[in-house]
């Protein structure tokens, strides 16, 4: 690793900010970076990803994951998600990784991303990439507060990323963390450092983080009730395995009862000023992917016509919140039923 000869006035906030990370995670090290591109790619080469590697990614994962393969000139492979939850298919991992006869190159790493602050099978999926002598990195940009098999999300993995843009629960105004637990194996330019005064931020938003979470989940809460009286559209589950933060609450459209899309949803909220967004295409849908291996898909395609991602922030009041199902309920009503 690289020395950075800084005065310690000069980035006092950046080392507690990575000091209160590493104790939050009870990992051994961390480093604040200017952009989740910078951690992922710091990740992968602490990883010995070169040119021609393959790495296995969700279909739903994050843009900067996949931005950072590409620009190492590593090759994607992408694996469809539980259709509950929106995570990575650990069932479909594991499957391919035992394959004796596979016809493409072996992935030398598998990135794990937790959704929209939804927590992915991670304990297990470290179980099979164990087995398989695959290495396992774990993309939490969306999940800080979510919560895991045996800790946070981040840090079952020996590299995990956080994430601190604008919009996330604790934000710095962009930038990320990451958390590795061998130090002596990343190399980090000084021009690659989170700012001290964005680490301040950082830092002094992560001790509202348990409050922040609470109430994030009590909007999602909220919806999984008025949703359900809704009929034919519900909140996404919380999975079995872990506790979401609720970054974002999305809800599910019932194809098989109703004609409406998210997308139509979208236009009717928009209509009534409340801003919503859909969940993420499949990476595999870029023309530049068409030649990869995809496992399954089907899934996460789906998602991307019945999901939308709902206000979300902590100080939605519940008349916010019941007028957003409100809107949900007429849009539905509206266009029938199949």
């Amino acid at each position: 690793m690289a020395s950075v000869s800084v005065g310690s006035s000069a980035c006092a906030n950046r080392l507690a900010f990575e000091a209160a990370i590493c104790t939050y995670m009870s990992a051994s090290g961390a480093f604040a970076l200017t952009s989740e591109l910078s951690a992922f790619q710091l990740a992968l080469k602490a990883n010995a990803i070169v040119a021609g590697d393959v790495v296995m990614l969700s279909a739903l994962c994050s843009p900067s994951s996949l931005s950072a393969v590409v620009a190492l000139g590593a090759v994607p492979a992408f694996v469809d998600v539980e259709p509950r939850f929106g995570t990575i298919d650990v069932a479909l991992v594991a499957e391919y990784l035992a394959r004796p006869d596979r016809e493409h190159k072996r992935p030398s790493v598998v990135i794990a991303n937790h959704a929209y602050g939804q927590p992915c099978d991670v304990a297990s999926l470290a179980a099979v990439c164990e087995e398989a002598d695959v290495r396992l990195i774990e993309d939490a940009v969306d999940a800080v507060g979510t919560m895991c098999t045996g800790g946070p999300a981040g840090a079952t993995a020996p590299c995990g990323i956080l994430g601190f843009d604008e919009e996330k629960i604790v934000s710095a105004m962009g930038g990320s963390m990451l958390v590795i637990r061998n130090k002596a194996g990343c190399r980090v330019e000084p021009e690659d450092r989170m700012s001290d005064v964005l680490a301040g931020m950082g830092r002094a938003q992560l001790s509202f983080l348990p409050a922040t979470v609470d109430a994030r989940r009590q909007v999602a809460s909220h919806y999984g009730t008025t949703l359900a009286e809704v009929g034919g559209v519900e909140l996404q589950a919380d999975t079995p395995w872990g506790m979401s933060n609720r970054w974002l609450s999305i809800a599910i459209i019932d194809e098989s009862l109703h004609r409406s899309s998210a997308a139509d949803v979208a236009r009717a909220l928009a209509c009534d000023g409340i801003e919503s967004r859909p969940v993420r295409v499949p990476a595999f849908r870029q023309t530049m992917f068409k030649d990869v291996t995809i496992l399954g898909g089907e899934i996460a395609m789906a998602l991307s016509r019945t999901a939308l991602c709902l206000p979300s922030s902590s100080a939605l009041t519940a008349g916010n919140r019941e007028e957003v199902v409100s809107c949900i309920a007429r849009a539905l009503a509206g266009a029938g039923r199949s």
